[in-house]
This record gives C-alpha cells, sequence and structure tokens, in this order.
C-alpha cells in the first residue's frame, strides 16, 4: 500500500507539477460557482442580514471580474448589479450615488432604454424645481408626492406630533444650493416652499 501512495504521488507531481493544480479554465469555473453561490445565500439571509449578505457577493462579483475581465457572465452580471444599486439607492432619494450607477450600468447595456428612462428620472430628481412644486396640490398623501418629486434624502425629514395632530416636513435641494420643501398634516399635502410660499395648483387632480 505504501509504495502505491508514493507511485500516484509521484506519478501526480510528474503530471501535473503539484498535487490539486486545477487547470486554468477549471479554476475560473470554481470561482465563478463559489461567487453564484453567494448570490444564492442572500434570499436565504436571515431578517436584517440581507444587505451583508448582498454586500459580500458584490465584492466576490468585483474581485472576479478584477480578475477575469472578459467573463461574459461575469459582465452581465455585473451590469445586472450596478442596475439594482442604482435603484435601491433612487427608492432611498439618493439620487446623486443612482446617476452613478445608472451611468455605469449603461456602459454595459448601452441600448436598454429601460435603463435610460430611470437615469433621465434620478437626473431630474436630483434637484426640485418650482415648476415641479407648483403642480402639487392640497390634499395628495406622501405617496403621491413621492410619484412626482421622489423621496427626500434621508435625515432630510421632520416630524411633530401634537395636540393630536401630525405634521411632517419633507425637505428638497435646489439646484442653486438652497432648499425648497413640502409640508404635511395629519397625511395630507397642506403647502410648499420653493423660496417663499409657493402656490399649489388647485385643478390638477392627483
Amino acid at each position: 500500500m505504501r509504495k502505491i501512495t508514493l507511485l500516484l504521488l509521484f506519478s501526480c507531481g510528474l503530471a501535473a507539477g503539484a498535487c490539486g493544480r486545477l487547470p486554468l479554465e477549471d479554476q475560473i469555473h470554481r470561482e465563478w460557482r463559489g461567487v453564484l453561490e453567494l448570490k444564492s445565500r442572500i434570499a436565504e439571509a436571515p431578517a436584517g442580514g440581507e444587505a451583508e449578505a448582498r454586500q459580500r457577493h458584490a465584492d466576490a462579483l468585483t474581485g472576479f471580474i478584477q480578475r477575469h475581465p472578459s467573463h461574459a457572465r461575469a459582465r452581465d452580471a455585473y451590469g445586472e448589479l450596478e442596475l439594482e444599486f442604482a435603484r435601491m439607492l433612487a427608492a432611498r432619494g439618493r439620487y446623486d450615488e443612482a446617476v452613478r450607477y445608472y451611468r455605469s450600468a449603461l456602459d454595459s447595456d448601452p441600448a436598454n432604454e429601460t435603463i435610460h428612462a430611470e437615469l433621465e428620472q434620478a437626473e431630474r430628481r436630483r434637484f426640485v424645481t418650482a415648476d415641479a412644486l407648483s403642480l402639487l396640490r392640497p390634499g395628495m398623501t406622501r405617496e403621491q408626492v413621492v410619484e412626482r418629486l421622489g423621496r427626500p434624502l434621508p435625515g432630510w425629514s421632520r416630524r411633530l406630533d401634537r395636540n393630536s395632530k401630525t405634521t411632517e416636513s419633507w425637505f428638497y435641494r435646489r439646484r442653486d444650493g438652497g432648499v425648497a420643501g413640502v409640508y404635511f398634516r395629519d397625511g395630507a399635502l397642506f403647502a410648499a416652499d420653493f423660496d417663499g410660499p409657493v402656490r399649489l395648483d388647485l385643478q390638477r387632480g392627483p
């Protein structure tokens, strides 16, 4: 038995130079399977752990792309990941960061009309305009305002509960560096401010 073991070890060294060394193609395939496995763990992550699992997958995919830039499936997956991040950031009101990811996703898929449209919307929502505020109308819900202006940046909102009434203030950046605001009472829009009070459109439907 000992002679057979030694013979196998010697043969392995002659054939491959070192035992356990895989051909390059097999190594790449094994690495790619590891990246896909990390992706599958995102859905399996416990409550509160999805963001960490998503980041591990993103880091692994980024590293794989750096090592193997010509891997077609990895390039496609990276473009999809950038688009996913762009949408997550836009949903949170972080339009500056979302725009960067949308532009990068377009580098991978320049003819994608959906990405172009979402990029244009994110660009519009980076800054609020007086015209956009003037098209709002009293009584709009938070969701209806989000549809038109997007969400305020994290931390750019205030809530005050007093005398059984709830007042909320949402603030948006202006292109000139100033700040505009919209205001809700018990969940219904009642005022807006760009550079002074804005007269809300009473005729236009929600």
